[in-house]
């Protein structure tokens, strides 16, 4: 009741007003001074903006300049490496001219050099030069028939090849000798093709475009770029007027700045020149030497074939050496060593026997009676004749064959020991390997290669015709591998593929061969690069369309032989070989889906214009397409009994187009060709399991 006295209440609400009113204008001041931190920093995150997309801008505008300036500078680089280049190659000429002019004298005392070597070796073979006058002098005796001048006793040949004549024969046997001599030598003399004479003058044709061989040219007249200079003047020729030639097509009084570059640069270039024309030089000798070496020996050859001390057998070391030669010759002297050596096989029994291999009688009782069964691995289907060589006319045959089984006769028992000796094997395989070697060396030469091919296939061809007697040693022709080099040469002519593979399809018809060609084709895919040349897109000349469908149509026959030859085996070896390998994407189409392509490509012009067009006519008018397509269908009838078409011809697509090739084939004129088309359409409607 006397305690202190309680404070006013109205001095303590005025002091907490005071005290809220300084609250608040504290809390004022802190919200301002938010507002102007929160404003600073907008104004911050802007300005960084804003400093962001101008520096962002910047560079890429600088971007963009260095861009275009980097671009102008490579254009202007490139434009400058050109201007050098160009620069360069002036600069080279230049120095070539000078160097062609200051190095004229040097060349001038290298082919003096060279001539006066020339007529030393001019002095040394003499008697080889005159070639060309004693051929004429040899020609004008057969003529006369006057006695063979002395022969002059050359190199002796390796191997001993005469055929020794029985005492027992006696002076008819060499008269008999000696008129197949005189016949032989006077035929290669005077008949339509004078290669013989090109061999005994021992010339060179220059290697130039215009004397290079036609290979459609006709093989009985004489070759093209064959002189008649001695060897002597040939090289004196191409050692002169050659360099004088090409130091002409220089300008001359021109005058260029002589700097220490272009000295060292010029003597350079100067010295290869220089070597380069020695090579030539010496490569045109050494040809000119072995040309001349073997046209005396040649000489020699025929001079004792005419005095009948030997046979035309002798004449096979000569062809050896011009065909093995270690410098390959002019493609014009081959060929005519060639068709020297085709015409000798013609005309010459002895050489025809030589080449051949003699069986015994036991290896000949077996072939017939394994021929008579008609086994897998017989090579002549029972049924079905191939005669093997043929002859122009009935009388040729008749006296060809009259001929050589007077001299089989005569010398097979004497000569039976003797063929197998090793010299005569050895000669025989040395004389296929030489041949086999210049057609691969000579790919790109047409006329060379179908000119071996010919000699080739006449060998074959011979011993088919005479087995099993007598029969050709093929292993040296499988073990070169000539054919598959030929079919698959990419710059090889249609024509002389077409040539490889019909001596393929005489070789598969000797026993034995066919295991050899079926493993080496697994290895080489060669069956299936053929069967691929069926449905060839590439543009083709139109003078060449018809050399491929040669082509085509005899690879069709060789299948179709294969076939017919092997029935147990053929179709599978077909159907096979003409397959690529698993990883390939066209690997697993085979010669069926090729055939149906070639097919579709003949017809389509006829198809797509109507059935009675002017084209459709062509069609039937033209004999090798007819033979082509009935050659195709029958091949595809024999296979189609083996295969399911619809998976074979790889798609709905390609199924359409093929019924529709055969519906137009089965409305064709032709009646083989449209009854084939029409059992095709049925095999092909046949309700599919």
């Amino acid at each position: 009741m006397y305690g202190a006295p309680a404070d006013d209440p109205q001095e303590t609400l005025r002091r907490l007003q005071h005290e809220k009113s300084e609250v608040a204008g504290m809390l004022q001041i802190l919200t301002s001074k938010l507002h102007d931190a929160q404003e600073e920093n907008f104004d911050l995150h802007a300005s960084m903006a804003t400093f962001e997309s101008e520096t962002r801008y910047a560079s890429e505008k600088n971007e963009r300049e260095m861009q275009n300036r980097l671009t102008a500078l490579e254009s202007k680089l490139v434009f400058m490496k050109s201007e050098l280049q160009s620069a360069e190659r002036t600069k080279l000429r230049a120095i070539k001219e000078v160097d062609e002019l200051q190095q004229k004298q040097r060349v001038e005392n290298k082919r003096r050099e060279a001539e006066r070597r020339l007529m030393a070796t001019k002095r040394r073979k003499q008697g080889s030069f005159l070639a060309s006058r004693q051929s004429t002098m040899m020609s004008q005796q057969l003529s006369q028939q006057v006695v063979r001048p002395p022969h002059v006793q050359v190199v002796e040949t390796a191997v001993q090849t005469e055929l020794k004549l029985s005492e027992k024969t006696g002076e008819s046997a060499d008269n008999g000798l000696k008129e197949e001599n005189a016949r032989l030598v006077s035929y290669l003399l005077t008949g339509t093709s004078r290669d013989l004479l090109t061999l005994l003058n021992g010339t060179v044709s220059v290697a130039t475009d215009d004397t290079k061989p036609n290979p459609e040219e006709d093989r009985t007249q004489p070759p093209q770029g064959c002189h008649s200079a001695t060897p002597s003047q040939f090289l004196q020729g191409s050692s002169g007027n050659s360099l004088n030639d090409s130091m002409q097509q220089s300008p001359g009084g021109m005058l260029f700045s002589q700097s220490v570059f272009s000295q060292l640069a010029g003597r350079a270039s100067t010295q290869a020149h220089a070597s380069l024309l020695s090579a030539a030089l010496e490569t045109n000798v050494t040809k000119t030497m072995l040309a001349t070496d073997r046209a005396k020996e040649l000489y020699d050859v025929v001079g004792r074939m005419l005095a009948g001390n030997v046979s035309a057998v002798a004449l096979a070391p000569v062809l050896i050496k011009y065909l093995a030669a270690p410098t390959d010759l002019e493609v014009s002297m081959l060929c005519s060593v060639l068709r020297v050596m085709y015409a000798v096989m013609h005309h010459s029994a002895y050489f025809q026997h030589f080449l051949l291999v003699a069986s015994s009688s036991s290896e000949g009782a077996s072939s017939s009676a394994a021929d008579f069964e008609g086994s897998a691995n017989s090579m002549v289907h029972p049924r079905i004749a191939l005669l093997g060589l043929r002859l122009t006319s009935l009388d040729d045959y008749l006296s060809a064959q009259t001929e050589y089984k007077s001299v089989v006769q005569s010398d097979l028992l004497q000569l039976s020991a003797a063929d197998f000796t090793s010299e005569q094997r050895q000669l025989r395989a040395k004389l296929m390997s030489a041949l086999c070697r210049v057609i691969k060396n000579n790919l790109k030469e047409s006329s060379v290669v179908k000119d071996g091919l010919c000699v080739l296939c006449f060998w074959v061809d011979l011993g088919l015709s005479h087995r099993p007697v007598l029969a050709p040693d093929v292993k040296p022709l499988l073990a070169a591998n000539v054919i598959p080099a030929i079919l698959l040469a990419p710059k090889c002519l249609p024509a002389v593929k077409a040539q490889a593979l019909g001596l393929l399809s005489h070789l598969l018809r000797i026993p034995q061969v066919f295991a050899e060609v079926e493993a080496e084709a697994k290895k080489s895919l060669l069956f299936n690069r053929c069967a691929k040349m069926l449905a060839n897109e590439e543009t083709i000349p139109p003078n060449e369309a018809g050399n491929m469908r040669k082509l085509q149509h005899q690879f069709v026959k060789l299948l179709l032989s294969i076939i017919t030859s092997f029935p147990s085996v053929g179709i599978r070896f077909v159907l096979e070989s003409t397959q690529g390998l698993p990883s390939d994407s066209d690997g697993h189409r085979s010669v069926i889906y090729y055939l149906a392509q070639l097919l579709h490509q003949e017809t389509f012009d006829a198809r797509t214009t109507g059935g009675e067009s002017c084209v459709t006519r062509q069609l039937l008018n033209d004999q090798l397409r007819v033979d082509l397509i009935q050659g195709s269908f029958t091949l595809l009838g024999l296979l189609s009994r083996y295969v399911d078409l619809h998976i074979e011809l790889g798609g709905d697509d390609h199924v359409h187009t093929f019924l529709a090739v055969l519906f137009f084939l089965s409305n064709l004129g032709n009646d083989s060709i449209a009854a084939t088309a029409r059992s095709l359409v049925a095999m092909m409607n046949l309700p599919r399991h």
